[in-house]
């Protein structure tokens, strides 16, 4: 229920990585280490667990 701009703002992750995080596009990112430092601390903002996404994404860091 939280805008992406306020996210930001509070996460000091730029816009364009945290749409690229919900679009599931690890690719925009410069390396897999900024993507799982991003999306890990997206997720604690989000009050999400982020082993639950590592899972998923590493599956599909391997396909790429």
């Amino acid at each position: 229920s939280r805008e992406i701009k306020d996210i930001s703002n509070d996460s000091r992750i730029s816009e364009r990585y945290l749409e690229a995080i919900e679009a599931g596009e690890i690719k925009v990112f410069p390396s897999t280490v900024y993507y799982n430092l991003f999306a890990r601390a997206y997720c604690k903002e989000l009050g999400v667990n982020p082993d639950k996404l590592f899972v998923f994404s590493t599956e599909e860091s391997l396909e790429l």
